[in-house]
């Protein structure tokens, strides 16, 4: 995959097109071609796949890869298990795992090679993944601590031995309607963006009604 390509659904979710970025867009390959309704997908790290989430018709959902020159789409991963959160696939900086959610909604982890996902015994399905860290031996999560002011915090969580660190907080926006949204992390932990919804409103003083 290069920086000039991304992924679209077809409206039925039963295909995936792959969409030129440069200016002469040409044909729209269609990247996928079976029964499966596709619910989300991404680019493997080697640019020479594509990892996405779907079920097949009497089967429950499944993670899959495809190579991006077509081909027959390869489960990785038991019936029950899907993206970590809608339309998120979380993929390791080398290639190797992805993590996922079972049907009860716990974490774990799944090696692309083939093999039993791993199921996590932190975090709960009230942490919210936000990226791997770089060096593939923890992740960062997310989870409201404050409810009424909607502050997130944000561990670093060690997937050998299970060891948790608070690493920062984030406070909405003042004037925000306090959910933070959309939180991307950068790799090092050290900055973060997220996006949040204000509610605008005019107040009219109106005289003589009867």
């Amino acid at each position: 995959m290069s920086n000039k390509e991304f992924l679209s659904f077809t409206a039925s979710l039963l295909s995936i097109l792959l969409f030129s970025t440069a200016p002469a867009f040409g044909a729209h390959p269609l990247l996928t071609d079976d029964t499966i309704t596709h619910t989300g997908g991404r680019f493997m790290p080697d640019g020479k796949r594509v990892l996405f989430s779907g079920s097949e018709a009497g089967h429950g959902r499944r993670i899959y890869v495809q190579d991006l020159q077509g081909g027959t789409p390869r489960a990785i991963t038991p019936e029950g298990y899907g993206e970590v959160s809608y339309g998120h696939l979380g993929v390791s900086p080398d290639g190797l795992t992805v993590l996922v959610r079972d049907s009860s909604g716990q974490l774990a982890l799944c090696p692309l090679d083939g093999g039993e996902p791993r199921t996590l015994t932190w975090p709960d399905k009230t942490y919210g993944f936000v990226r791997w860290a770089p060096d593939t031996r923890s992740i960062y999560m997310r989870r409201v601590i404050s409810p009424a002011t909607g502050v997130v915090q944000i561990y670093r969580y060690e997937l050998a031995t299970g060891r948790t660190e608070a690493v920062r907080q984030v406070f909405p926006m003042p004037g925000s309607l306090g959910l933070v949204g959309g939180l991307l992390l950068t790799p090092d932990a050290s900055a973060y963006f997220y996006s949040y919804g204000v509610i605008l409103s005019d107040l009219y003083l109106v005289r003589g009604l009867k």
